[in-house]
């Protein structure tokens, strides 16, 4: 069967076309600064104690879970307080132009985004947050994570705070253990 020259042609165009049209598309790849960080991938808990100014210390139950989104890790935090459960969705990238890690958090305490920025010093990752109001407080407060892989399954994890001028209080402090259906 003989196909005809102009139909020829017009096959030939449409998948040059869509040749060039997939050559342009945006890379959707994470880039190689936030696949440093793959070792977060997964779903993890810990108990923490944390010690809270005006409270007595308190034991708190944490799940954690990230996984890729696009160019981000997509992170979901439940904390069971016992009184109230704080939950939280993040997303941690990579900016290119001022060379450091970014993330934008949502939890239920807040009606504004926790914005944090930071870096990664061999196997720890520590954020800064921007001051943020918590609802129902007076003053903006400022919140420094820390988080240090401890080989495959585990991960050490630090949470100060402060207030205004204040010094950095340890506020948190837990060793997250991978789910054991996740371990590597």
């Amino acid at each position: 069967m003989r196909v005809p020259l102009a139909k020829a042609l017009s096959i030939f165009v449409i998948v040059g076309l869509a040749k060039a049209g997939f050559a342009q598309m945006p890379d959707l790849d994470a880039g190689p600064e936030v696949k440093k960080l793959d070792w977060l991938i997964g779903d993890w808990t810990a108990t923490s104690t944390w010690t809270m100014e005006g409270m007595d210390p308190m034991e708190v139950e944490i799940e954690y879970s990230a996984k890729w989104d696009g160019k981000f890790i997509s992170q979901s935090t439940v904390t069971d307080f016992v009184f109230f459960k704080m939950t939280e969705t993040m997303l941690l990238g990579w900016d290119p132009d001022k060379k450091r890690y970014s993330s934008w958090a949502f939890t239920n305490m807040s009606s504004m985004p926790r914005i944090e920025h930071g870096s990664l010093e061999g196997d720890t990752l520590t954020m800064i947050s921007e001051p943020w109001l918590v609802d129902g407080m007076d003053e903006s407060s400022s919140s420094k994570a820390v988080l240090t892989k401890k080989g495959d399954d585990q991960m050490a994890f630090t949470l100060y705070l402060k207030v205004g001028d204040e010094d950095w209080a340890e506020t948190g402090k837990a060793t997250f253990k991978r789910k054991k259906a996740e371990q590597k």
